[in-house]
């Protein structure tokens, strides 16, 4: 009887005690599938993410001109810079059906590896699909195409170092113990969270491969390659032949999720277990409410960052290409207008000019709407004077003013004050803005600036600033489109006026960064009011504030040796004609190593180099020119380059540049920024001399027509330049007998290697046709003395020469 009752009592307790066990084993089973499949889905959609962008950063490569021209070499220069913007890509290589054409790991004069497993890049030219490759050396390969006339071309590639994805999976994976891996088409470990440097690269265990081969993903028990017993699951990773295996320790799991079972176990009896399952009804529902749109919105972002990506290559790339032709645009038109010229071609150029300016304005709309998207512009906070910012102001636009027959009024407040502090470069930006439209929308009447106080209804005084036009005005329907990026009062505005759309939507921009705030008021066909206000921040008048007419009275700085490192020839040869013009002594550089080794040879006064060269680039350029310096002896060298989505002038800085010039530029820049480094230096003594011969053309006269002729030919040469001496001073009041002269010395001197005679005869015949005549004398001095220089250095030389 009382075995029967105690029987009756235990067997209660048994079914009770089974039946809560497997429900809490169940319940933690499914607590732990779900928690690892929204840890795997997130870290898929990190890995993802990054194997997209690397995608979209090779795919903004191929949209470069150089390479649908197949400009090769301009290509490789453009994919030097493309990887110094990423430094986590190993390197870029293009190549063809046949070989490789270049790969930035390979200097070009040795020969280039085989292709990176080959067999993988097959898809890529059958399907025009970007492909990411398996695991080969710690690397791994990203591949997209390049199209022409409708077929594949070229493939671009790059190589990404498996660290990378090592270091996502350590970061993106919250639980801690849980161990990630990547595995790629060939059952390679591509990547670990932990023990990477130990397992990546080699095979996973048996059971994943199983899971991958069978395509199973729900959670089962697994062992690690450490040996560690686990649980663990595998997806696949969309679009790459990758898997995402993780797990999570069994101790580890047991230790987290024992307190729920006991708690079943222990008591927590049915209306817990009730409670607990509306409870996990009530989150599996939310879990996958989530998932949904965490899904959507992964989707989305993806596509997001792949076309910013993009558009960032492609803006970044095109600021390149676009400002170093239009540095010889505006340049050769400026020197050209100072030629003599009739007067229909002086209109031509004046209408070039025009045209080069305006292209340079369109650039520069777009490229500061691109760092205004990318939030990368920075505001100063300087001291300025107000007053002489709008007189300036003005000033830029009197003569497009008069043009037109315009009037242009400054109106300022007696009250409001000379010295504020801020950003003046971006308030001079929009107020040019202003006044630029109010005179090409203003056919008669006039445009008045006015500089106001205001106050906010808080209380804060506020700087107004009003540009009012009295031309066509502004319907009411359009005014609200004004601010709003590419957009015009109409189609037929842009065809009549011309413009991108973006000017006012950049203004509105700085003005909303400054906090201020901006607007228009208008009547159609009486003239418009845009206006700004921005927070009034008064200063003290500085100490060391100069009247800038002090700066310009100052006569310009001549005869510096300056040496132009540039690998573009439209550049090179217009920067060495207006500092020749400007007379200064201009050596030229093709690449950064002639850039080093000249330095070795030759002391100049300031070097101009361009950041993106050939062999050696200008950063590294500049590193070696420091290291040959010695204690105390410092060469000026300012950066000439077209970049201009990035910091470029704090960029050059912390390289060892001193400064930093954007082509493009105008030659009245480029003089004022070399005249203000030698006005900085005070003055230097003299440098010597550049060689006046050209050892290379000597010696290749010489092989060709051997010693003894050479040596006829010197001496005749000698007996000329005497007889030129006697020209020269003969023609030295009449610029174009001079020219004639200097002229006639240039063709034998060069082929005879006298360098130095060369040089001087063209900058007196450049002089002498600009009727330079503040430039004449030094000139026609120059080539004097070198013409007396060559005599005093050969004739010993010919002698000996003569004895043999």
């Amino acid at each position: 009887m009382r075995h029967s009752w105690i029987a009756a009592a235990i067997l209660p307790l048994f079914v009770y005690a089974v039946f809560f066990l497997s429900a809490a084993v169940r319940l933690e089973r499914e607590m732990l599938q779900r928690n690892l499949e929204v840890e795997m889905n997130a870290t898929a959609a990190l890995v993802q993410r990054t194997l997209v962008q690397e995608t979209a950063f090779l795919s903004g490569l191929t949209v470069s001109n150089a390479l649908r021209s197949s400009d090769l070499s301009t290509m490789r220069r453009e994919a030097e810079f493309a990887r110094e913007m990423h430094p986590s890509i190993h390197t870029i290589t293009l190549y063809d059906r046949d070989a490789v054409v270049f790969d930035l790991r390979v200097p070009s004069a040795q020969p280039l590896p085989p292709l990176m497993e080959a067999e993988s890049g097959d898809a890529v030219w059958t399907t025009d699909e970007p492909s990411v490759g398996g695991w080969v050396d710690g690397k791994i390969e990203v591949r997209v195409s390049f199209r022409v006339n409708g077929q594949v071309r070229y493939i671009l590639s790059e190589l990404l170092e498996s660290d990378v994805l090592s270091d996502l999976l350590r970061s993106g994976i919250r639980p801690q113990g849980w161990i990630a891996s990547l595995i790629d088409q060939n059952m390679t470990i591509v990547a670990r969270s932990d023990q990477a440097e130990q397992f990546v690269g080699s095979k996973p265990t048996g059971n994943i491969v199983e899971a991958i081969r069978q395509g199973r993903t729900t959670l089962e028990k697994t062992v690690t390659k450490e040996g560690i017993a686990s649980l663990g699951a595998v997806i696949p990773l969309a679009d790459t032949g990758w898997h995402l295996a993780m797990a999570m320790p069994e101790a580890l799991a047991e230790q987290s999720y024992r307190p729920i079972r006991l708690l079943l176990i222990g008591g927590g009896g049915v209306a817990l277990l009730l409670g607990l399952m509306v409870y996990g009804v009530i989150i599996w529902r939310n879990v996958r409410k989530l998932e949904c749109r965490t899904e959507a919105l992964s989707t989305h972002l993806v596509d997001a960052n792949r076309r910013t990506v993009e558009a960032s290559a492609f803006i970044a790339m095109m600021s390149h290409e676009l400002r170093t032709p239009l540095t010889g645009v505006i340049g050769f038109s400026e020197l050209l207008a100072k030629s003599r010229l009739n007067e229909k071609q002086k209109n031509w150029v004046e209408h070039q000019r025009t045209a080069g300016r305006t292209l340079l304005t369109v650039i520069n709309d777009v490229l500061d709407y691109s760092k205004i998207e990318a939030g990368s512009i920075r505001l100063e906070n300087i001291v300025f004077d107000l007053h002489q910012l709008a007189e300036d102001c003005i000033t830029l636009v009197q003569p497009m003013a008069e043009a037109k027959g315009v009037g242009l009024v400054l109106d300022r407040s007696p009250d409001v004050p000379h010295w504020l502090r801020g950003d003046p470069i971006r308030i001079e930006q929009v107020i040019g803005n202003f006044l630029n439209n109010a005179i090409k929308f203003t056919t008669e009447g006039e445009v008045r600036l006015i500089l106001d106080l205001t106050v906010s209804p808080s209380g804060q005084p506020l700087l107004m600033i009003e540009v009012r036009d009295t031309g066509i005005g502004i319907p009411a329907n359009k005014r609200d489109c004004l601010f709003q990026r590419f957009s015009q009062v109409s189609s037929s505005t842009t065809r009549k006026y011309g413009g991108t759309g973006l000017g006012l939507a950049i203004c509105k921009s700085l003005i909303t960064l400054m906090e201020g705030d901006i607007g228009v008021s208008s009547v159609d066909g009486q003239g418009s009011t845009f206006w700004f206000t921005i927070p009034l921040t008064a200063a003290e008048e500085p100490a060391s504030a100069i009247p800038s007419i002090a700066a310009e009275a100052e006569p310009p700085v001549t005869g510096r040796h300056i040496l132009v490192v540039e690998d573009n020839p439209i550049t090179q040869i217009l920067t060495r004609t207006i500092l020749e013009q400007a007379g200064h002594h201009v050596a030229v550089a093709d690449n950064g190593a002639d850039a080093v080794e000249a330095v070795k040879h030759i002391r100049f006064d300031l070097i101009l180099m361009d950041v993106h060269l050939p062999v050696l680039d200008g950063p590294a350029a500049t590193r070696a020119i420091r290291e040959l310096e010695g204690d105390g002896s410092h060469l000026t060298i300012i950066a000439l380059t077209a970049d201009a989505t990035r910091d470029d002038a704090a960029a050059c800085l912390s390289i060892g540049m001193d400064g930093h010039l954007t082509k493009p530029f105008l030659p009245a820049d480029l003089l004022a920024t070399v005249n203000a480094v030698f006005r900085q230096k005070g003055p230097v003594e003299p440098a010597p001399q550049l060689p006046s011969m050209d050892v290379e053309m000597r010696d290749a006269m010489t092989s060709a027509i051997g010693e003894r002729n050479m040596a006829v030919l010197q001496t005749a040469f000698l007996q000329r330049a005497e007889l030129a001496k006697s020209e020269l001073a003969a023609a030295r009041n009449n610029l174009e007998q001079l020219d004639e002269a200097a002229h006639q010395l240039i063709g034998a001197a060069g082929m005879l290697g006298y360098r130095g005679v060369v040089q001087a005869a063209r900058a007196l015949c450049q002089a002498c046709r600009a009727a330079d005549g503040e430039r004449v004398p030094g000139c026609y001095a120059t080539l004097v003395d070198e013409l007396d220089r060559v005599g005093e250095r050969q004739r010993p030389a010919m002698s000996a020469s003569a004895k043999r």
